[in-house]
């Protein structure tokens, strides 16, 4: 027992020497558990998250304890989200724009990492620009719709306009761990500044009471495991 120990410990040992960098290009999958909050009125608790998937790529640059880390990954993120209301100043009136449901929602979303290492753990913040592919909505009792249909396409001043935001800017937080045997991991939150819908479109044909700020936006949980070659 004690030589296989001594043999396990030994080859830890040798994989972790022989590879003194955390510096190059690496693969991961992981997934994230999503919810929304907005300005006004915070997080959205009442709410139960759902779970989703992303898979991408990142480069890693350590210079001491210093570390910058661009990645490109493929995000599917899944929410329930509530029903949406609007005021309608002509009649005085509050009226539905879409009833409780999920949503789901494909980004290709490019982060850019700074990272400050402690022992091959780091604390990373960060920003990030996505841009939404596409994805389902399901008004709940309803069957689910893709939203690129031109259902979600509305005029807005002779142009015909996209009801969801196509570009989400976020921010980062996080913690993480890059061994020097190739693995790494990280957990992290991303909360987005952007709304889910798109701004202008409800600016032109909706007055609301609480304006942008209370618009639903995004925020996720994300776990990440990879490999760096």
């Amino acid at each position: 027992m004690k030589k296989n120990i001594i043999l396990i410990v030994s080859l830890l040992m040798i994989l972790n020497t022989s590879a003194q960098t955390r510096n190059g290009l690496g693969v991961h999958v992981g997934y994230n558990s999503t919810g929304l909050y907005d300005v006004n009125n915070g997080y959205y608790d009442e709410l139960e998250t759902l779970n989703g998937f992303q898979i991408g790529l990142r480069y890693n640059l350590k210079i001491g304890p210093i570390g910058i880390c661009p990645e490109l990954n493929y995000v599917n993120v899944n929410y329930n989200y509530p029903a949406t209301y609007y005021y309608d100043s002509f009649f005085d009136e509050w009226g539905t724009i879409a009833n409780e449901g999920t949503q789901s929602l494909n980004y290709i979303s490019l982060p850019i990492l700074l990272k400050f290492y402690v022992a091959g753990f780091n604390v990373h913040i960060g920003a990030q620009a996505s841009y939404l592919l596409g994805g389902t909505i399901t008004p709940e009792g309803m069957d689910g719709n893709s939203i690129t249909d031109d259902t979600y396409y509305l005029d807005v001043n002779g142009e015909n306009s996209w009801t969801y935001n196509d570009i989400d800017f976020a921010g980062i937080i996080g913690i993480g761990l890059d061994t020097r045997i190739g693995l790494y991991i990280s957990l992290r939150t991303i909360i987005s500044a952007t709304p889910v819908d798109n701004v202008d479109v409800f600016n032109a044909l909706f007055t609301t009471m609480d304006g942008e700020d209370g618009m639903a936006k995004l925020i996720s949980s994300q776990l990440s495991v990879g490999y760096k070659f």
